[in-house]
C-alpha cells in the first residue's frame, strides 16, 4: 500500500522505495513517481476522476530521459502541452506549510533549486481543470497546501494533478503587468474571491515586493530533454 502524497523512486533492480531512503538507494534510482494526496472523488471528465489517495499520478512518472532539469522530479507532474514539469503543490515547507513570499523572494528561492515562476499562458494550461468560480470549502484560509475541495465539494485539483491552482492563495506569475515593470500579474485567486477565482483568473496590481497570507507560487523546470519542436511549415506538412 502506497502512502497518500509521497514521492517513490525505482531503483535498477526494479524495487519501488519511499524517496527518503538512504544515499545509496537514490543513487540506483532509474525513475519514480508521486502519489495522490486526497482521494478526487467523481468529476466528471477529469483524467483523474475516480483516482484515490496513495493511488500513482501519471503525469509524475518520470525516468532517467524524462525528467526535470532542475535534477529534482520531488512532487512535480509533465504538463504534455508544454513540455514542462510543474509543482503539485504551492511552494511549501516539507510538511506542507505553505510559504508566503515576495515575487523578488520566489525568483531568489527558484534559482537557487533550478526552478522558475510560470508565465501567464504556462498557468491557465497547468491549472486546466481545476475548479472555476469557487474557492475552498467554507472560504477558509489553510496554510496546508493539498488535498482540497471547492464550495461545491469539488476536489481543487487541475487535469495534470496540481492542487490548489484557484481558490486558495494567489500565485505569483513570471509575467509583467503590461503597464507598469515594478507590478508582477498574479493568478487563481484566493479563499475569499469566491465567483471570480478560477485558472483564468488575474490580477495585476501587485507590487513585485509585497507578501502576505493572500500571495503564494508553485514553481516549473523545463525538461532535461526537450521535445524537438516543429517549425511552422512543418505544421502546415501534417
Amino acid at each position: 500500500m502506497l502512502k497518500p502524497g509521497t514521492d517513490y523512486i525505482i531503483t535498477d533492480k526494479l524495487t519501488v522505495c519511499e524517496a527518503m531512503a538512504d544515499v545509496v538507494i537514490k543513487s540506483a534510482a532509474i525513475g519514480g513517481f508521486h502519489t495522490l494526496c486526497a482521494d478526487v472523488g467523481d468529476i466528471p471528465d477529469h483524467p483523474l476522476s475516480g483516482y484515490k489517495a496513495g493511488d500513482p499520478l501519471p503525469t509524475s512518472l518520470w525516468n532517467l530521459n524524462h525528467r526535470a532539469k532542475c535534477g529534482n522530479n520531488a512532487g512535480m507532474v509533465y504538463d504534455a502541452a508544454l513540455d514542462l514539469w510543474v509543482d503539485i503543490y504551492l511552494l511549501s515547507s516539507p510538511d506542507r506549510q505553505i510559504r508566503h513570499e515576495s515575487f523578488d523572494g520566489y525568483v531568489i528561492s527558484g534559482t537557487k533549486i533550478g526552478k522558475r515562476l510560470p508565465t501567464h499562458d504556462e498557468f491557465s494550461s497547468l491549472a486546466k481543470g481545476s475548479n472555476d468560480l469557487t474557492n475552498i470549502n467554507e472560504s477558509k484560509y489553510d496554510p496546508i497546501t493539498g488535498g482540497h475541495t471547492d464550495t461545491l465539494s469539488r476536489r481543487m485539483i487541475s487535469d495534470i494533478g496540481c492542487e490548489d491552482c484557484a481558490g486558495l492563495v494567489w500565485q505569483w506569475l513570471s509575467s509583467l503587468d503590461p503597464a507598469n515593470l515594478d507590478y508582477r500579474l498574479i493568478a487563481g485567486g484566493d479563499w475569499g474571491l469566491a465567483a471570480n477565482a478560477g485558472s483564468r483568473c488575474r490580477y495585476a496590481g501587485c507590487y513585485r515586493w509585497l507578501t502576505g497570507t493572500p500571495l503564494g507560487a508553485r514553481f516549473v523546470s523545463e525538461p532535461l530533454h526537450p521535445r524537438k519542436r516543429r517549425t511552422s511549415q512543418e505544421n502546415e506538412e501534417r
